[in-house]
């Protein structure tokens, strides 16, 4: 009969959206980071319960994955949607095959349809979930190009060794399967969890091993880019001292001889925007430097400038000395520069007075250069020049885009395989200074590695992050080999415990049958002449050691032969049969009743007092006369002669079962002698 709907939906649809819910929290919660799992339980469950259900548990399973995945996967309400799309559909097909291969319950215990079965709800259906999930996370940017391979196949394999182990089990356990599985639950789950425990351990212990090898790779990378940009740094301010000892070996220096000094530095330090030689100008000299300045550069209007609250280069006011750059190379990239008065901005005159405290090589704090067109942030490193050894001549200055620091850097380098970020570190708060790298590309922001870098009295530090299309080029295969050669040991493992187990039920059920035959009257299956002596000792023995006390009862039918003669054996045979019908239904589940021969019939009522005995074997007189037996089309009345023989140690001793037997068959010859249907007691 079929379950009624409001049945399906209360006990049915909200159990599989439960228990799919806890199967996706608990791996979802569980599983490392990723978007494919090696192995997914819920695919299993859902379909065992559809295979058991039906169809109608299909929109369940959707609903239960859609939310799930809205909040596992953080991500579009679409992609969501999609990835339900796909469960659902999986399901419903592994969930078709496997009733068309294995019937509505299967017990799949035939080799052939195991594994067929096997066969049809994973591998096979599983590439409809795998197919859809990947595709859908690719169009929506979560699965890049890199791992799209990869991440297909743990997809799939998860969902395949989720359907292999879980839906056998979850079938076994459900209530309408209970016959099916019997003998089977146990030999079944403790195999396979072990088994998939297994693999999961081996899975995560690769991937591990995996990821290990590749963070160290990066580190190694981190290492050497740190190193490269600290070397490059180094190397930069080697040059700016190289402008501060020229200035120191020559007393006047012209525009042409600044050129000409400078003219291979930037062809050798690609990063490197500008360099200056940027004298200190005390205000009584300000209209001779600017003369000079006019002469050497050849413009007119040529001035010490500084930048108005709008940022436009105007004269600069009056002060008490000023900072210009006097000569600055190239000249073309940085004309707007030439008589800038540094001292004039609060950031550059910071630098200069820790360079002047120090007589030491500063950097100022990230500024938008006077001659920068783009979006790069730059920074000065002045190195201060002493005239005497109390006066300071003026600065050897480098000018640097950040931006362009980092390429020159990393360009030509495996470094350039990260994107780097140069921070620096304030108390205040930490400052992006450049960025360099992978600007396209999705990075793993758990892969990060930090470098600590001194510049110029500054404290920067390097932050370097792996793309996820470089980490995906150095994983090792390993993981998804062992995946794969895991999936192949659970389908043959899985395969082999069903066929084990099956085998195993089918031999317990032949074994009890044979037994049952073996000790059963086949007319009335009732217990034969030998299952009733061995229970017969059995009481005897109870009896003898005063654990119990029983009652042996044997009948004899009177008049029995005029019946087989009259309407033939068949008809004799159904009275046998009704009358042990008549007689089991007045017993005890404990009462052990048997036919031990033609028309006799044989008792023990367990745990039972002889006066108890005999009230029940007078009932059971009753109710044989009542059994109305037809023949010829008229009535006729069977009944019977009762022997009763008491099993208790208080009496005397007990002798051996036969003469038990003995003793109840010469009471039951002593009723037939007093005129049949009664019963006499045999004492001893």
């Amino acid at each position: 009969m079929a379950m009624p709907f409001a049945s399906v939906i209360r006990n049915s649809v909200l159990l599989v959206a439960l228990t799919l819910a806890l199967d996706h929290l608990v791996v979802g919660s569980l599983a490392g980071v990723g978007h494919a799992y090696p192995f997914w339980p819920a695919a299993g469950v859902a379909v065992a319960f559809v295979m058991a259900e039906g169809p109608l548990l299909l929109p369940a399973v959707g609903l239960a994955s859609l939310l799930l995945h809205l909040y596992l996967q953080s991500g579009s309400p679409w992609l969501a949607l999609l990835l339900a799309l796909g469960v659902t559909c999986q399901t419903g097909v592994a969930a078709l095959l496997g009733r068309r291969i294995a019937g509505a319950v299967p017990q799949l215990r035939a080799t052939p349809r195991i594994l067929a079965f096997l066969l049809a709800t994973g591998p096979f259906s599983c590439l409809i979930g795998a197919a859809v999930s990947v595709a859908a996370s690719h169009h929506f940017d979560v699965v890049t190009p890199s791992l799209l391979l990869p991440s297909g196949f743990t997809w799939w394999a998860g969902n395949v060794m989720g359907v292999l182990v879980m839906t056998p089990i979850t079938l076994m356990w459900l209530p309408k399967m209970h016959n099916a599985w019997d003998s089977r639950r146990i030999k079944l789950l403790v195999p396979s969890l072990l088994l998939i425990l297994f693999v999961q351990l081996a899975y995560v212990q690769a991937v591990a091993l995996a990821e290990q090898k590749v963070r160290s790779e990066f580190r190694m990378l981190a290492s050497d880019a740190s190193f490269l940009l600290t070397n490059n740094l180094n190397r930069h301010v080697e040059v700016v001292d190289s402008v501060r000892r020229f200035y120191l070996s020559a007393q006047d220096v012209s525009a042409e001889q600044f050129a000409a000094f400078t003219s291979d530095v930037f062809q050798r330090f690609s990063g490197l925007h500008g360099l200056s030689w940027n004298p200190v100008v005390l205000s009584t000299d300000r209209l001779d430097f600017e003369r000079r300045l006019q002469d050497q550069s050849g413009f007119l209007n040529a001035q010490i400038q500084e930048r108005n609250a709008f940022g436009q280069m105007v004269m600069a006011a009056e002060r008490d000395r000023y900072v210009p750059v006097e000569f600055i190379e190239p000249m073309v990239s940085n004309r707007d520069a030439l008589g800038y008065d540094i001292l004039s901005d609060s950031l550059r005159a910071e630098a200069i007075s820790r360079a002047e405290r120090s007589l030491e090589i500063q950097a100022t704090d990230p500024i938008t250069l006077v001659q920068e067109k783009g979006a790069q942030q730059g920074v000065l490193v002045l190195n201060p020049v002493r005239a005497t050894p109390g006066q300071l001549r003026g600065f050897a200055v480098g000018v640097y885009r950040l931006g362009d620091l980092l390429v020159s850097s990393f360009s030509r380098s495996a470094s350039s395989q990260l994107a780097s970020s140069l921070i620096e570190l304030r108390g205040n708060g930490d400052v992006l200074l450049a960025r360099y790298g992978s600007a396209n590309q999705r990075l793993l922001p758990g892969w990060e590695e930090r470098r600590s870098i001194s510049f110029g009295g500054r404290q920067w530090q390097l932050h370097l992050l792996p793309s996820e299309a470089a980490v995906a080029a150095r994983l090792s295969p390993l993981p998804q080999q062992l995946l794969l050669v895991c999936l192949v040991l659970v389908l043959l493992m899985e395969a082999f415990l069903l066929v084990v187990t099956a085998r195993d039920q089918m031999e317990r059920r032949q074994a009890r049958l044979s037994h049952h035959l073996a000790s059963r009257d086949p007319l009335t299956h009732l217990l034969n002449r030998r299952a009733f002596l061995a229970a017969l000792e059995r009481a005897r023995s109870e009896a003898s050691s005063g654990l119990a006390e029983h009652v042996l009862l044997l009948f004899d039918l009177d008049h029995f032969k005029p019946v087989n003669d009259r309407a033939g054996h068949a008809a004799g045979d159904r009275v046998l049969q009704q009358l042990a019908e008549t007689l089991r239904a007045s017993l005890r589940d404990e009462d052990v009743l048997a036919r031990i021969g033609g028309d006799e019939f044989a008792l023990i009522l367990r745990c039972c007092s002889l006066y108890q005995a005999c009230r029940i074997a007078e009932k059971m007189l009753v109710a044989i006369e009542g059994m109305p037996i037809r023949i010829d089309g008229r009535l006729h009345a069977i009944t019977a002669s009762i022997g009763v023989r008491a099993l208790s140690a208080a009496t005397a001793e007990l002798p051996s079962s036969d003469v038990l037997m003995a003793d109840a068959d010469q009471a039951c010859y002593e009723a037939k002698r007093c005129g049949r249907n009664r019963l006499v007691v045999a004492y001893q």
